[in-house]
């Protein structure tokens, strides 16, 4: 596969089509969900500081941990999974899946969910209507070319997308006064399921890619190894769910990143080191088995903080991996040749940095711990 063309492993090139969308910016959900995320991820992390230091009043539906943790899943890391499967599911199937009104409807659903999601003193029913609509749209909009095709492969992705819903509206509940607990659950849950998405994908396009792009022909992918890791991460879904105080599921965690971890052995990482645009889904990869692992370390008494874990999982892979990803999806579908410039490359560095700042000041003492805090939101947002 030329490097120059955006493939998932097995299914057509993500090219970009110029559909019936009338502005460039809505033929394809790439565009505007990507640019919205990227902004997005500028101003949500600073702001969560200023809000957390009381500067600001927070939203009020939920506290303000709280509210970075529902933001940063289902605010960013959605509209990074938007732009995405509306993209992909339309070259799996030759369909259109959301272009001109249809997909402006879209991004004007997730704009007033940020909207009602931050402003203090919008009525939690309304934030809960408004919020929650956000992934059954999407699901609709991918669901149905992806049933009318016959994309089996890919009816995973209207499962996951239902229980984002779920856990969404989990969230909810309890801002509501109806399920007690369930933000801290439905917050749990959404990583999770950010993870198993992650594993998906990443399962399909990073051999594809770093194969294509280097002509190595060592590079290999263990399906034993991909369905063990996928069925591991399912489990876990599962049990975080129904028994999040069930103590067995670190452990499990801890295998699963054991797998997640010998599953890349024959992707060949080593080919990527001087190419950027490859090397920072390796790296964002990685995070993935290194916060499952930490996870299990937590519940031994190592003195591991369970948030260096979270952090690990969020700010590291999800975070890297979206960079790199929206970053290889926009310069494949403008046509671009797909190499990271020296701007598109500090990026990564400064995202990788920045999680690895929060995680390493997770383990330092309270005054050092709110520096490291500082540095990695400063660093994150730049």
């Amino acid at each position: 596969m030329a490097e120059h063309r955006l493939q998932l492993s097995g299914e057509a090139p993500l090219a970009d089509q110029a559909g019936p969308g009338g502005a460039p910016i809505l033929r394809k959900g790439f565009r505007p969900f990507f640019a919205l995320a990227g902004a997005y991820a500028i101003v949500i992390v600073p702001l969560w500081i200023v809000i957390r230091s009381g500067i600001l009043p927070g939203s009020g539906w939920v506290t303000p941990t709280q509210w970075h943790a529902h933001e940063m899943i289902f605010g960013f890391t959605a509209a990074v999974i938007a732009g995405f499967l509306l993209t992909a599911a339309s070259n799996w199937t030759k369909r259109v899946t959301a272009v001109g009104p249809g997909l402006l409807l879209l991004v004007g659903l997730w704009v007033l969910g940020r909207v009602a999601t931050t402003v203090p003193g919008v009525p939690a029913a309304l934030v809960a209507a408004v919020d929650v609509s956000f992934f059954p749209a999407v699901g609709i909009a991918i669901g149905r070319p992806i049933v009318a095709a016959g994309s089996r492969r890919n009816y995973v992705f209207l499962v996951l997308i239902a229980l984002f819903t779920a856990a969404s509206a989990a969230v909810h509940l309890e801002a509501l006064g109806l399920v007690p607990g369930g933000a801290r659950r439905g917050h749990l849950v959404s990583v999770d399921l950010v993870l198993m998405v992650v594993l998906v994908i990443t399962g399909r396009i990073i051999p594809a890619f770093t194969r294509g792009a280097t002509g190595a022909d060592d590079i290999t992918n263990s399906q034993f190894l991909d369905r063990a890791t996928l069925f591991g991460m399912g489990v876990l879904v599962v049990l975080d769910a129904a028994v999040p105080d069930f103590p067995p599921r670190a452990w499990l965690a801890g295998v699963v990143g054991i797998l997640a971890l010998l599953r890349m052995r024959g992707w060949g990482t080593r080919h990527s080191l001087k190419k950027p645009l490859l090397l920072v889904l390796h790296v964002g990869y990685l995070w993935i088995p290194v916060g499952l692992i930490l996870r299990a370390g937590a519940s031994l008494p190592l003195g591991i903080p369970s948030s260096a874990a979270l952090h690990a999982l969020t700010a590291g892979a999800i975070g890297t991996l979206t960079l790199g990803m929206m970053a290889r999806v926009s310069l494949g579908h403008t046509g671009r040749v797909l190499r990271a410039d020296r701007g598109i490359t500090t990026a990564f560095i400064l995202v990788t940095l920045a999680a690895t700042v929060r995680v390493v000041g997770t383990f330092l003492g309270y005054t050092p711990y709110r520096r490291a805090l500082e540095l990695s939101a400063t660093l994150w947002s730049v």
